[in-house]
């Protein structure tokens, strides 16, 4: 994403392949956009309540709902996607 390269969100793909090789880099390019589109298309389950249809969710909550869905999924890539969608969103 180019946290600590970049002052805004990079989508470097050549630069992961380069550095994982082919297929390694292409399986973990699959994986990262995979959690990309999670991240930004929260909530993936469930309808928002009638009060919240509407209202975009916040960095904050969408942080909180993919940690959920990914617990897997260390916090420094929680902040680099929370910092992609802020940056997009803002």
């Amino acid at each position: 994403m180019g946290v600590g390269r970049s002052p805004f969100p990079l989508r470097d793909e050549a630069a992961v392949l380069q550095t994982f090789g082919g297929d390694h880099g292409a399986k973990l390019l699959d994986e990262l956009r995979q959690w990309e589109d999670d991240f930004y298309g929260l909530p993936a389950t469930g309808a928002l309540p009638l009060a919240e249809l509407g209202r975009g969710l916040t960095v904050v909550e969408r942080a909180d709902s993919f940690r959920e869905q990914h617990p897997e999924a260390s916090e420094a890539s929680v902040r680099a996607l929370s910092w992609a969608c802020g940056y997009d969103n803002r």
